[in-house]
């Protein structure tokens, strides 16, 4: 039997689905985590980072706190089945359960960014970050959680 891929899995659909959930939300539709971290110091108003290895996805979801409740700003996925390195044509077919479309490549570099048209949500991924644990993997960014701008580091 061949080895299940994240990029038709129902898992995606529901994470994408989930991109201005509320964290409890995210509890009820992928179970317990793996990990669950308590905030940092490094951003105002944040929530803290919660994990999830979901067989053929590993993911970490980093959490802010806004007027309607805890959201998502970052998601990134670290493994995709297994391998610490997607290929572009995983996170390619990855970031369209996102609705999201290349919008800069630079292939020599290994730079990839993604967007909607819309703005909301974007993703990116660069190869150069892969050996730095905060940078690795791709990407996903909800650029208005809860329809608040990210806050700056300033504002802390």
């Amino acid at each position: 039997m061949p080895m299940p891929t994240p990029l038709n899995s129902e898992k995606l659909k529901d994470i994408a689905m989930l991109v201005n959930s509320p964290k409890v939300e995210w509890l009820r539709s992928l179970g317990e985590p793996d990990r669950d971290l308590p905030p940092g110091n490094t951003l105002p108003r944040d929530a803290g980072e919660t994990d999830w290895d979901l067989g053929t996805i590993e993911m970490d979801v980093s959490w802010l706190q806004t007027k309607q409740g805890i959201l998502p700003w970052d998601i990134r996925f670290l493994h995709i089945n297994g391998e610490p390195d997607a290929s572009l044509l995983e996170m390619d077919l990855l970031t369209k359960f996102f609705g999201l479309s290349r919008s800069k490549s630079d292939d020599k570099e290994g730079d990839y960014e993604w967007s909607r048209p819309d703005g909301s949500v974007s993703a990116e991924y660069h190869k150069w970050a892969s050996d730095d644990p905060d940078l690795s993997g791709l990407h996903v960014y909800i650029e208005k959680p809860g329809g608040e701008p990210m806050p700056s580091v300033e504002e802390k």
